[in-house]
């Protein structure tokens, strides 16, 4: 595991470790455009590394995790479209997506967060195809603690099988 945060966390830097690493978590910025969703993408210490740059680099990898907001947001001229931050990195082989659909307040993407990376580590190993029944059941404990606050527990997404 390589952590990059603060200044080291530039584009290079992520582009790089994108490049070798089979799974990803983004805790920042991010940034969606409804024109053009290829020009969206994270926010990191030296500007923005594009939906578009991300999509040009195919790798077989299991997971990555967005915990910024608007992640899994598409376009408005194409609403079928699915060209979004998520959408991409599922397309350049990560096979397992978590996302958000609108920004989501920080202590509440944490909360899912932890207890998603809580159910994919079972027994000292990280298993990634859990994914989905993780967020399911992250999800779900937000929904049963607020169950009139929707927009904390609605936005979260997966992508991939």
């Amino acid at each position: 595991m390589h952590h990059l945060e603060g200044p080291a966390a530039d584009r290079r830097s992520v582009r790089r470790e994108l490049a070798v690493h089979r799974s990803v978590h983004f805790s920042c910025h991010a940034t969606s455009h409804p024109l053009r969703p290829a020009s969206g993408g994270v926010l990191l210490s030296d500007g923005l590394l594009t939906t578009g740059e991300i999509a040009a680099d195919h790798r077989h990898r299991d997971f990555a995790f967005l915990s910024a907001c608007k992640t899994a947001l598409g376009g408005l001229l194409l609403p079928d479209e699915s060209m979004t931050l998520s959408a991409a990195l599922h397309y350049t082989g990560y096979r397992h997506v978590i996302g958000t659909l609108w920004s989501v307040r920080d202590v509440v993407a944490a909360e899912v967060a932890t207890d998603v990376y809580r159910d994919l580590w079972q027994d000292g190993v990280f298993r990634p195809d859990r994914a989905a029944t993780a967020l399911h059941s992250a999800v779900r404990r937000l929904r049963d603690a607020s169950p009139l606050e929707p927009s904390h527990w609605t936005p979260f997404t997966h992508t991939g099988p």
